[in-house]
């Protein structure tokens, strides 16, 4: 009778806290006392990556304590660690966890507030597990596509060729970036998730950035980086040659040249271009073509120039380059020069008196080698076996360039009309 009494009393002075104590201790219902701090959840990390720190930030409503704890629960059995949180503001309360290497739970108490049941997730970053570049080089230069692997990060690359990154991570992924220069190209994940690609075109050189972002929104310690070096196209090598004749011609006289090129994809023209100096008209240039065909490493061509078809007065000059253009379809086609064949024209009697002191000079170094063959005839048997075969082939090598003096002299006469073939 005095509890039920008791009971009414309760209910009529304070009916929230009649009715709780009625359902905890009657109905025996699971329903916890007021409290005079509620703590509610202002910030923190649903996800973070492995070795990274997570801050926690709570908000006290009702009465504000002076303290808060922050109890951090890792795996089953170990003994949580206790922080103490900083009080920011009025009313707000912020602890940094970590680094956090494996899943935890956090719970806060501050006076006789309590919050539970908040898990920060830990997983490992996505990183690229294996990757390689694949480069289809312009068609003009006729390569297959080639797949480079990433070892140094260093890529070389003909100007104009269509790249294209593939990547493996080690992870799903929610997105992967690729940053190219100043673009950002994206890529949609592939094979389970797990692949991406990106692809453009080489204009010259660039460096690539690779992002990844897993499904979690955590993203990669680092960009995967890639320097790609474009490599221009360069111009045939050109080498031209005359044979038989000297810088001094006469102005009916013959030029026999050569002209090679080689590149390294193709080359397509060969051709001659001239000036000649010193006519009342100034300057004149012409060019004359060659060759001209299909792409090939490699091209040759000779020609004989007959001044007499434009001759030059005694006094003017003549330039001869060789010249040569390749397949390029990039910025092209390239064209290469040689190192120019400069010509003087003079007189007969010039050309005759200038090749009569060069056979002169042959004859001097042809009658010291006499002279010095005589002597090693007697010094024979007399010294060291081997110094008198050095001696003798330093002889051999003197008669051998004095006879080629002798040859390029009478060319020069059959090329300049100065005389005719026995």
């Amino acid at each position: 009778m005095a509890a039920g009494l008791l009971l009414l009393t309760l209910a009529a002075a304070a009916p929230q806290t009649g009715s709780l104590w009625f359902r905890r201790n009657v109905l025996l219902a699971t329903v916890e006392w007021p409290r005079r701090t509620r703590l509610v959840l202002a910030g923190a990390p649903a996800v973070v990556a492995r070795g990274e720190t997570a801050e926690v930030s709570v908000r006290a409503e009702g009465v504000v304590p002076r303290t808060a704890r922050l109890e951090v629960r890792g795996a089953a059995g170990r003994r949580p660690a206790t922080l103490l949180m900083e009080r920011t503001g009025t009313d707000t309360f912020v602890c940094e966890v970590g680094p956090l290497e494996e899943t935890v739970e956090v719970r806060v108490r501050a006076g006789d507030g309590l919050l539970e049941g908040e898990r920060i997730v830990v997983v490992d970053r996505p990183e690229v597990k294996a990757a390689h570049m694949i480069v289809e080089p312009p068609g003009y230069i006729g390569d297959r596509p080639v797949e480079l692997p990433w070892t140094s990060g260093v890529f070389e690359v003909p100007v104009g060729s269509a790249v294209t990154i593939e990547l493996e991570a080690t992870k799903a992924l929610a997105s992967a970036r690729c940053r190219v220069g100043d673009s950002l190209l994206g890529s949609d994940p592939l094979r389970g998730g797990r692949s991406a690609s990106f692809s453009f075109e080489v204009a010259g050189d660039v460096r690539c950035e690779v992002t990844l972002t897993d499904t979690f929104g955590v993203g990669s310690a680092g960009p995967l980086s890639a320097q790609v070096r474009a490599v221009e196209d360069t111009p045939p090598t050109v080498k031209l040659a005359a044979s038989g004749v000297g810088e001094l011609l006469v102005p009916d006289a013959r030029v026999p040249l050569a002209v090679e090129a080689t590149d390294d994809y193709g080359v397509e023209a060969l051709w001659l271009e001239q000036t000649r100096a010193g006519g009342p008209e100034g300057p004149v240039r012409s060019r004359r073509a060659l060759w001209e065909g299909a792409a090939r490493p490699r091209a040759a061509a000779d020609k004989v120039l007959e001044l007499s078809e434009a001759p030059l007065a005694p006094g003017a000059r003549l330039t001869v380059t060789g010249a040569a253009r390749d397949n390029c379809a990039v910025d092209g086609p390239n064209s290469g020069h040689s190192a120019p064949l400069s010509f003087r024209i003079v007189t007969a009697h010039e050309l005759l008196s200038a090749l009569l002191l060069r056979q002169q000079d042959l004859r001097r170094d042809l009658e010291q080698q006499v002279e010095r063959q005589h002597e090693l005839r007697g010094l024979a048997g007399a010294g060291p076996e081997g110094e008198a075969a050095a001696a003798q082939r330093a002889v051999a090598d003197v008669v051998g360039l004095t006879a080629s003096g002798y040859r390029d002299v009478l060319a020069q006469m059959l090329n300049n009309r100065l005389t005719t073939e026995a």
